[in-house]
């Protein structure tokens, strides 16, 4: 997976700053196709900047991002997600009024190829889409295994699986690169254990592409093919998850420590 061509995501010389900090600074990032790559890092490392960069919520002062070799440094959130990327937060961004099902539906919109009078007239073109989107969506929901909460409204769920629903919404929109924003954050460990199961069944039976940031490094070390750590918004190590383990660069981030070559 050494390749250039193989590529899916290339970030080059990306940097942006807010004041007088810079909080990515000159960062480099090559992810290959069907890879699971993590960023991880020191809370205020740059990580989330990083992902809103990508995801085109950010632009970068400096620099160029490539997603399947499209220049999208430039693009809308809405524009990258048409090119095939999705993304969860790391606060949940679900729309509380509406059930599981309507909430993966809501993103199928954008897959939609229906104009405005068909919708208005509801004629068979707009029934066949929908009902396109729907059986995806029932799709996903069984990947998932959400069926059976599918008619529920997402306030009445537990935390867990509100979060569940959130990658549903993201798988939703057919994803070649899924960004996952600390998808662990508040679970437990059976939970975790789970979502990392799942996570490598989106690699393996979809076929996606993941980037993640994640803190629990139990669930980062088992599950990344590789792992980059950032600390100041810059690269202070790149490899395999065994090359970070015993990185002394990395021990010293995460210590608080640091040197002149942080």
């Amino acid at each position: 997976m050494n390749n250039t061509k193989d590529s899916i995501l290339t970030l080059q010389d990306i940097s942006i700053r807010f004041g007088g900090i810079k909080a990515v600074n000159h960062l480099n990032l090559d992810v290959k196709e069907q890879e699971i790559f993590a960023i991880i890092g020191p809370n205020g490392a740059g990580k989330t900047t990083a992902f809103n960069i990508i995801s085109g919520l950010y632009r970068a002062q400096e620099g160029t991002v490539l997603f399947s070799g499209t220049d999208i440094t430039q693009l809308l959130p809405h524009q990258i997600a048409h090119l095939g990327m999705g993304r969860t937060f790391q606060n949940l961004e679900l729309f509380t009024l509406m059930t599981v099902e309507d909430n993966l539906m809501a993103a199928r919109h954008m897959h939609t190829k229906t104009n405005f009078w068909n919708e208005l007239v509801r004629n068979n073109k707009v029934k066949q889409e929908e009902d396109r989107n729907r059986e995806k969506v029932h799709h996903i929901l069984s990947f998932l295994k959400l069926q059976d909460i599918a008619n529920k409204n997402v306030t009445d769920l537990g935390f867990p699986l509100q979060k569940r629903v959130e990658l549903g919404r993201a798988l939703a929109l057919e994803p070649k690169l899924l960004l996952l924003d600390e998808p662990a954050a508040g679970l437990n460990f059976v939970e975790t254990s789970e979502l990392s199961q799942l996570i490598l069944s989106i690699r393996k039976d979809l076929g996606i592409t993941v980037l993640l940031i994640e803190h629990d490094m139990s669930m980062v070390m088992s599950i990344s093919d590789r792992i980059i750590v950032l600390d100041y918004g810059k690269e202070i190590c790149l490899g395999l998850p065994e090359e970070i383990q015993n990185d002394a660069r990395v021990v010293e981030a995460y210590l608080g420590k640091r040197d002149s070559h942080a």
